[in-house]
Order: C-alpha cells, then structure tokens, then sequence
C-alpha cells in the first residue's frame, strides 16, 4: 500500500461496493471546515459560522441515515437526553427570565444541539483503528497546510487569497491582520487549534520519550507560530496546561524535552528582541501589558465582563437573565469569555451543567490514555486522546477566562469532532483489544 505523499492533500475516494470509505468522509469533513471562507467584507465571522452549521446539518443527517452503523447506542442515548434537557432548560430559563425575547436568542437556545451534531457524527461514521491513525496523518497534513498559509500575510500579492478567511481584512490593516490565524479567522481560534497539537507532541514525547525528525519539526512550528498569533489567551493557557502537564507526569525530568523548551524560547526571545520592527514592539507590548498596570481596552473588557458575570449570578441565583441579547448589549458590546458567557445567560445552574460536561469529556480521555498508552500500536491514539483532555482543561481553567473558545467560529466544529472521536475510540475497545493482542 503506498503511502501519502506529504504534500497530498485531497484524499482520493475509495469505493466499498457502491459506497464512499467513512475515512474519506471525514476527510473530507476536514477540508470543508478548515477552508470553509470566512468573507468578512461579505459574510462575517457570524454569519459564516451559521452558514457552515445550515450547510453542515443536512449533510450530516445524510450520511447518519446512510452510512450510520451505531458502534455505542448508549453514549448515543444519554447524549440526547442530556442535550435534550439542557436545551430545556435553556427554554425555561429564556421564558421566565428574558424580558425581551427575539428571533436571535433562538441560536442560544439550539446551541447545545450544534454540539451534538458534531459530536455523534464519528459514533454514527465511524472509523476503524487504522483509519483513525490514517486520518490523524491527514490532520498533521493539514496543520502544515495552515502554517504555510498563515505566512501569506507577509505577501501582499496573496492578500485577496488571506482575506477569504481573515476575520480582519488587509483593507482594515489593523495590526490585527498580522498576527497568524492560518484559515481560523481569528489568532485566539488558531491558537487553540495548535495548542491542541503542542499538547499532542507533548504527549507523543511523553509516551515515547522521542520524536521522528519531521514530527520535531512540526512541533517546534507549531510552538512559534503559536507565539505568531500573539494571543494571551491562547499562549498563556497553552503554557499554563503543559506546565500541569510537565509537573504532573515527570517529564520535565527528561533532559531532552527541557534543552528542546528552552532552545525554543530563547530562539522566540531572541529573534524579536532583535527585530526593530515598530509593528512587533507593539506585540511585545500587547503580550505583556496583561502583567503591568497599563491594562488595554480588550483585558478591560474581560475583567468588566467577568464582574457583570459574578453580579448577574449573585442577583439571579442559580438562574441567569436567559439569552436577553437585548438586555446585555445595553451593559456590553459582546460576551467573550466561557465563563462570562455561562454566568450571565445561564447562572451557576447552567455554569455547572456545562462544567460537568467538560469533566466527563476530561475523564473519559484521560481514561483511554492510560489504558492504551502502553501499547506501540495505539500511541498516536492514545495520545490524541491526552491532547483532547488537555485542550479541555485549558479552557476550564485558564482559557475561559477570555474566550468561549468551543464556541467560535471553526473551533466549535473542531472540539467536539475531535471529543467525538474520542468517545468513537473508547466504544471500539473490543476491537483494540484483538489488534493489540496480534501486534504481541
């Protein structure tokens, strides 16, 4: 069987009979949502995530109708009902607490839902192990595709192509524009996206103990460009986790990693302590300004955000003021935060109910790892796995503080296929179990 090459792309269709391979669906599930355009001049990055969702909807429906094989009925089953009653809950909510109900506080209401269609999708088309493992190739592929697109920035020829999917336009050339978000729209939305990587190099490190050349390399691009993107959030959450991480597990005992961290940091160090570039200082100064006391106009924004936060749950206990997108805007532009978001709509009542998702997704993930993580043929798998449990941690406790980052425009899709993989995994362990058991 011959393998990919390294810059293949579009998958090639592979026919079963009359049927297309599930593994060629999810790839191409993939190209759909990381070049799915973003148009800000026409779309927007609002209008363009619901027109992603109605585009995707049917299409899923589809392929669970046709291609549905339910490998776990129960996970199935209980995803409904608690999406089910959330989703009524939310209704309640909305009606006993919103004093001015419109069309768009549906979306809130619904939103529960969106997750789940993401999510079931890998338990209704699943793929077998060797597919996962083929697919996880594709996605490194893909990440490698958005890195060499994120330096198109520094070409203004192929500005027209940057700002399909730039959610600040060249036109705009706020400094935001600069700042690397491969085709995520957004700095802080691709910087989740690579830390989700970080964390799975990390974990591929801290399973094998090494790394193959062009998988080191990978890594270390990642590592800058996620400094490129020059998102506190997504920087300091990523650090935050790999730190619990390091510490927890031991492997920052290993020389190795330690020497690779540290090289890796004073080349990021060196190389803009010495750029003279007005532009970069000005980065410099956006990173650092979140330890000083000169606090800009989008930390103040969070910290005005979580205090309305802790008032709207402290007057409105355990309930929030509903979706009430009218009723917010006249206290502030726009809800960035996860925690902000969850507080103010939903209350403590609704925090909680999220905040318990998010743990199970947590246990369930650390619960694969550890028990396959020991077996050569289930690493890659095993740390996947770790990484979705990671990235899941960041935003509980350091990443939400600034962002709904599950929520926005491409890493909404992006976590929850990647959570539903997880639980695809964890529902073929019979399977592993015989493919473990022939590799000894």
């Amino acid at each position: 069987m011959t393998n990919l090459s390294a810059i293949q792309i579009i998958p090639s269709i592979k026919i079963h009979g009359s049927r297309i391979s599930n593994l060629a669906i999810h790839k191409y599930i993939w190209i759909y949502l990381t070049f799915f355009p973003v148009l800000p001049g026409i779309l927007g990055a609002n209008l363009a995530q619901q027109l992603m969702h109605v585009i995707f909807l049917p299409a899923c429906l589809i392929l669970i109708i046709y291609k549905a094989k339910f490998i776990d009925k129960r996970t199935i089953l209980y995803g409904t009902a608690i999406v089910c009653a959330i989703m009524f809950f939310y209704s309640i909510t909305a009606i006993t607490m919103t004093a001015m109900l419109t069309v768009r506080d549906i979306t809130d209401i619904v939103r529960p839902g969106i997750y789940f269609m993401y999510f079931i999708l890998p338990l209704c088309v699943h793929l077998n192990f060797d597919e996962f493992t083929k697919l996880i190739e594709f996605l490194k592929k893909l990440i490698v595709v958005q890195l060499i697109f994120s330096l198109f920035i520094y070409f203004p020829i192929l500005w027209p192509i940057v700002d399909i999917f730039k959610g600040r336009p060249s036109d705009d050339m706020a400094l935001h524009f600069y700042r690397w978000s491969g085709t995520y729209g957004f700095p802080s939305d691709f910087s989740f996206l690579l830390s989700f990587y970080i964390f799975f190099y990390i974990s591929l490190i801290q399973i094998k103990g090494k790394l193959p050349a062009r998988e080191l390399i990978i890594f270390g691009c990642c590592a800058v460009a996620l400094y490129m993107t020059f998102s506190r959030g997504g920087i300091f959450a990523t650090v935050g986790i790999l730190i619990i991480q390091l510490i927890a597990t031991g492997l920052i005992a290993r020389i190795k990693v330690l020497v690779m961290s540290i090289t890796l940091t004073l080349f990021m160090i060196g190389y803009f302590s010495s750029n003279s570039s007005e532009n970069y200082g000005i980065y410099t100064e956006y990173l650092t300004s979140v330890f000083t006391q000169d606090i800009d106009s989008s930390a103040s924004h969070r910290i005005r955000e979580l205090e309305l936060a802790r008032d709207s749950a402290l007057r409105n206990p355990p309930l929030g003021i509903g979706p009430a997108r009218v009723e917010i805007a006249s206290q502030i532009s726009v809800i960035e935060s996860f925690y902000g978001y969850h507080l103010i709509k939903w209350g403590i009542a609704g925090l909680l109910f999220m905040l318990a998702i998010k743990l199970t997704i947590t246990r369930h993930s650390i619960s694969f790892y550890k028990k396959y993580k020991v077996h050569e043929s289930t690493h890659e798998v095993s740390a996947f796995a770790l990484a979705v449990a990671l990235i899941t941690m960041s935003e509980i406790l350091l990443f939400g503080l600034s962002s709904a980052i599950t929520d926005r425009l491409k890493t909404l899709p992006t976590y929850y296929l990647f959570v539903g993989y997880v639980f695809m995994l964890k529902a073929q362990t019979n399977s592993l179990r015989v493919i473990l058991k022939h590799s000894q």
